[in-house]
Order: C-alpha cells, then sequence, then structure tokens
C-alpha cells in the first residue's frame, strides 16, 4: 500500500463486483444478495453502469402482491439510475466525499474508458481506519469536556 494519507480507491476496492441487468427480476437480485452474502449489487443496462443498488432499498420497495411479485418486479423500475464513479488512482478522500455528497455507501471504480473495476463500500472505508491504512483526523475544537470516552 501507498503511504498512509494517500490509500486509493484501487487499494479499497472490493472485487469482483457482482451485477445484475436492469431487467432481471427484483428476486433475482435479492437472491444474488442473499448467496453472496453482499450489501450492494451493480446494475446495468444495455450502455453500461447505471445505478448501485442497496439491500435497504431492495427491502423498502419489495412489491406487494403475493409471492409472484418479486419476480415479476424489474430491477430497473426500482434502482435509482445515475451513478458518480471514481477512477482508481483516486485517494481516499474522494471516495468518501463521493460518498457524503451522494448521501450513498458504496461507489463504484471505473477506468478511464469507464469499464467497472471495482467497489468501495463504507464497510471498506471503515476497515481501512481500523486496520491503520487511513488516517482519522480528529479536531479537537470540536470535542468537549465529557464527550470524550
Amino acid at each position: 500500500m501507498s503511504e498512509v494519507s494517500q490509500a486509493t480507491a484501487e487499494e479499497l476496492m472490493t472485487t469482483p463486483v457482482i451485477a445484475v441487468t436492469v431487467d432481471h427480476s427484483v428476486a433475482a437480485a435479492w437472491e444474488a444478495m442473499r448467496e453472496r452474502r453482499l450489501h450492494h449489487l451493480v446494475v446495468l443496462d444495455e450502455h453500461g453502469l447505471v445505478a448501485v443498488l442497496d439491500d435497504r432499498t431492495l427491502a423498502a420497495h419489495w412489491p406487494a402482491g403475493g409471492p409472484e411479485a418479486p419476480h415479476s418486479a424489474r430491477v430497473g423500475d426500482l434502482a435509482p439510475r445515475g451513478v458518480r464513479c471514481v477512477r482508481p488512482d483516486q485517494p481516499a478522500t474522494a471516495v468518501a466525499g463521493v460518498m457524503a455528497d451522494g448521501h450513498c455507501d458504496a461507489v463504484p471504480i471505473v477506468n478511464t474508458a469507464g469499464v467497472l473495476l471495482g467497489l468501495v463500500t463504507a464497510t471498506d472505508l471503515v476497515a481501512a481506519v481500523a486496520r491503520g491504512a487511513l488516517p482519522v483526523a480528529v479536531h479537537a475544537d470540536s470535542w468537549k469536556h465529557g464527550d470524550r470516552d
């Protein structure tokens, strides 16, 4: 790994990335997450990457209407279109910035041609902090007496 302050998206990303298409059923997406113990799937259409679908969104939009409803509902009907990506050489702070700005917890990592290389999740960032690969800055003026353990 490079210097602690220069950890890159490529060093933090998870591979391989599991993907579904906009035409997959909601049930198929849920099964893919369950089988692989994932919280995120990349969603593709005929043009490429369109979204990152998380398990909370999938659960919140689970179709009502009996046992066949999840098999007839399509991922493309609930996956939010549009996703901000980061290049592999960008620092972890850029990934965290995309997460904060986009209110999301997973960012696709793509090369200059737009090819998906991996996914960095909030869990990946926390794991990097835990193993000392990312520094944690604490501003002394933000701590008040009694707020610390």
